[in-house]
């Protein structure tokens, strides 16, 4: 996963599209194979250019990890103020 966006809605809120962004190379404490350097794998959730989430995670997980539990909270959320809503998801 490496860029994305999250839920922007129209004027009457009925659409949602979503993207995940994750893996992005920060100094820190973990070595990471794929990296092959000492970094952090932190985890952006936006709708639109507005960020929803973000989560500072250690390298020495899976880039996935977390994301399913992120994305039902939000979800959770929209579904509160617009339940008929259509979400659209893309992660990358």
């Amino acid at each position: 996963m490496k860029d994305g966006s999250f839920p922007v809605h129209d004027a009457n809120g009925s659409k949602f599209q979503s993207n995940v962004q994750s893996g992005i190379v920060c100094h820190g404490h973990f070595f990471h194979g794929y990296y092959g350097c000492y970094c952090y794998l932190p985890l952006y959730v936006f709708c639109g250019r507005h960020l929803l989430a973000a989560k500072l995670r250690r390298a020495n997980i899976d880039a996935a990890a977390g994301v399913v539990e992120e994305i039902e909270r939000i979800v959770a959320q929209i579904r509160t103020h617009w339940p008929k809503t259509r979400i659209l998801l893309r992660a990358d």
